[in-house]
């Protein structure tokens, strides 16, 4: 039986508040996840090209990088083509200028080869064993492929190789030597692992690679594959490590993500993908499983001479986190405290009176005013934050690959100035000159480039520091004795004050000769001959204090401010040294603080400037526990 209709009434009064209420908290919520699946959405999207801009400057840098060991070989090739009469001292001398360790990372080093056949193999390493001089040695016949030996080489480490080995066993370097030669181009082997490392466990073997360039009689490539089989004099080979390279090349990008490179490409269902080198986090990582397929996995491929490299990169969860602001978070509990108190607010304004109904929309007014305005201004702060993070990108990710870029010409323009002064005894004098001038210009541009990566591993924290106790005494005297040549030639008087007892400090000792050359260099080239440089070392409470002081040209109070910004330059040197860059005290102030010190600037125009470097001291208990740690990591 149905209730009277008065009773129905009533109850439907007394039940409208609360209906309301769960009904405007329901509307509420809905609208608030809507808008958080949208704005999770949005971040997923700002993931996604996040990540394709950081996999795109991977795989930028690894073809740059290839490059480079491409125009290695191929000016050692020239070069070899343009000296028939080279000798191997002098072969080893111009492989040497080209500094292996310093600018090619993870490179093996550069041989030169020559095809022999069974009949002339004896032969040729008798002349080796003899000690031939020759740099480009060949025996047997012409287009052999029987045996690839050996007659020159200059590795790396600067360990000596073993001349006549023969590469005949090692079919990956075979079939690039063979193709280079076919094709009269650059080739680059399949990933091989070294036979030095095929004994050790398979979780330590490295995987390599190795470029081949073709040397044919008198520097001609020949038209078709028979005559070049038949001009064939040798290869140029550069080989290095696939971790190495990596590590050196890819490490500073690869912050937050897990960087596979697999020879071939991958994901094409004919073989499973053969990973040759793995970054975990900017970190060599060690392991043989290829990668699963992720929901965020993304694919780059590098092309060299037919063959495929392959770069599958994945986020790691530090690389969501940096990306995702959690907006959607904060707007799903936003919303759902507003829907909430929103919802209590209409139950209360229902069960009230209807005075109360005026004041109520007034409220809730001015609640959606204050919100949109709330909105508003978070949308006009995370735009300019966005910009501003955009801005920052750019200009890291422009000096970053500016760098890259400039240093393959520079080394290539260097190595063939290096070659063209060592070899070119019909210069003239003026002409010399001119040379070497475009050499030392080059050499400025290629520091250039050093400093920017330099300050750019400094912005993002990469670079490597290897903390040990330190003698200040010995470290200032290491530093006059390096500037020692350059202040006596600028007749300058270097005098070094080390007040006793001093306390050692706990720093990198490479990082501060760098700073301290750097001010030394300061110092000697803005101070006139007659004038002084002083090295001063004391300790002032539980600190250590360097001092540069000079009787230079000082430096005006308007850029004293500015003198540690970068590409800032104060003032004029003396005595017509090249004007610098405007990075070094950049640089200092930088690696100082990256060693928990602090670099401060004070001068006075025409009395000299003086820099102060102050280093927390290494105390009894500091270097007791610095000793332990060392003799238990040794």
């Amino acid at each position: 039986m149905r209730p009277p209709l008065p009773t129905a009434l009533a109850w439907a009064r007394r039940t409208a508040p609360a209906a309301l209420a769960l009904l405007t908290l329901a509307a509420g919520l809905a609208t608030t996840v809507l808008l958080a699946v949208v704005v999770a959405g949005q971040e997923r999207a700002r993931e996604g090209q996040e990540l394709d801009r950081r996999v795109e400057a991977l795989r930028s840098t690894l073809d740059a990088e290839l490059r480079r060991y491409r125009d290695l070989g191929a000016g050692t090739a020239g070069m070899m083509a343009a000296a028939p009469e080279l000798t191997r001292a002098d072969w080893e001398r111009y492989v040497d200028g080209m500094d292996l360790a310093g600018r090619y990372p993870g490179a093996g080093g550069v041989s030169y080869l020559v095809p022999v056949d069974a009949a002339g193999l004896d032969a040729l390493r008798a002349r080796l064993d003899a000690g031939d001089p020759a740099a480009r040695a060949g025996g047997g016949r012409r287009g052999a492929d029987d045996h690839f030996l050996l007659v020159a080489s200059r590795r790396a480490d600067g360990t000596p190789p073993t001349l006549g080995l023969d590469a005949a066993d090692a079919p990956e370097p075979t079939a690039a030597l063979r193709r280079a030669r076919d094709t009269g181009s650059p080739s680059l082997s399949p990933a091989y692992v070294l036979l030095s490392d095929r004994d050790l466990p398979a979780e330590q073997r490295e995987h390599s690679l190795l470029i081949a360039t073709p040397v044919y009689e008198g520097g001609v490539v020949p038209p078709t594959v028979a005559t070049r089989r038949a001009a064939l004099e040798g290869w140029v080979a550069v080989t290095f490590r696939v971790p190495g390279l990596l590590a050196e090349s890819l490490g500073g990008d690869s912050d937050g993500l897990l960087v596979e490179l697999v020879d071939g490409v991958a994901d094409t269902g004919e073989a499973p993908p053969r990973r040759v080198g793995l970054l975990r986090d900017g970190i060599v990582a060690p392991g043989t499983d290829a990668l699963e397929d992720p929901p965020l996995l993304r694919t780059a491929e590098v092309a060299f001479d037919g063959r495929i490299l392959t770069l599958r990169t994945v986020p790691l969860p530090q690389f969501l986190a940096a990306t995702r602001d959690g907006t959607a978070a904060v707007g799903l509990l936003a919303g759902t405290v507003a829907s909430a108190l929103l919802a209590a607010l209409v139950g209360a304004l229902a069960a009230g009176r209807r005075r109360a109904e005026a004041a109520v929309q007034r409220t809730t007014a001015s609640l959606t005013e204050t919100i949109e305005l709330l909105e508003q201004r978070n949308a006009e702060l995370a735009a300019a934050g966005a910009r501003t993070a955009a801005v920052a990108v750019s200009q890291r990710d422009f000096v970053v690959s500016a760098s890259h870029e400039l240093r393959t010409p520079l080394t290539s323009i260097l190595g063939y100035l290096e070659l063209v002064l060592d070899y070119g005894g019909r210069l003239h004098d003026e002409h010399r000159a001119h040379l070497e001038s475009a050499r030392e210009a080059g050499r400025r541009l290629l520091a250039l480039v050093a400093d920017l990566l330099t300050l750019n591993r400094l912005d993002t924290d990469n670079l490597p520091l290897d903390p040990a106790p330190l003698r200040v005494g010995e470290l200032l005297e290491d530093a006059a004795t390096r500037a020692g040549a350059g202040a006596a030639a600028a007749g300058l008087d270097l005098t070094v004050d080390v007040a006793h007892p001093l306390p050692m400090v706990w720093s990198d000792s490479q990082r501060m000769e760098e700073v301290l050359d750097n001010l030394l260099a300061n110092a000697v080239a803005f101070t006139p001959p007659g004038g002084r440089v002083r090295l001063v070392a004391r300790a002032e409470g539980d600190a250590v204090v360097l001092e540069v002081t000079d009787s230079g040209v000082g430096i005006a109070p308007a850029d004293l401010p500015h003198v540690a910004e970068r590409f800032y330059r104060a003032g004029e040197p003396v005595g017509g040294v090249a004007r610098g860059t405007g990075l070094g005290l950049a640089i200092a102030q930088a690696l100082v603080a990256a060693n928990d010190g602090t670099l401060t600037v004070a001068s006075t125009v025409g009395q000299g400037t003086t820099v102060t470097v102050t280093l927390p001291a290494l105390r009894e208990r500091d270097r007791w526990l610095a000793s332990t740690t060392a003799a238990a990591g040794a």
